[in-house]
């Protein structure tokens, strides 16, 4: 998704990781700078499939204010 707001990369990223941790989602590591974040995730569902989550905010270059926002979720096969 593509999101505009005055909103810091840092603040932005909280916002939608707290809505993962919301739905069940554990944090496995992150990492932030000025312009980029990105954490991994793993959930496991009532059935008992692993999955797995990369979420990234990116600053566009050059659009004030403007980020990449996304989520790319895997189940894990084992």
């Amino acid at each position: 998704a593509e999101v505009t707001t005055d909103w810091p990369v840092s603040r932005l990223a909280a916002h939608y990781e707290k809505a993962l941790e919301k739905a069940r989602w554990e944090q496995t590591d992150s990492s932030q700078t000025e312009d980029m974040a990105w954490s991994s995730w793993r959930y496991t569902n009532e059935e008992g499939q692993a999955w797995a989550a990369t979420f990234t905010v990116t600053r566009l270059a050059g659009r004030p204010n403007t980020y990449l926002v996304w989520l790319q979720v895997v189940r894990v096969k084992g």
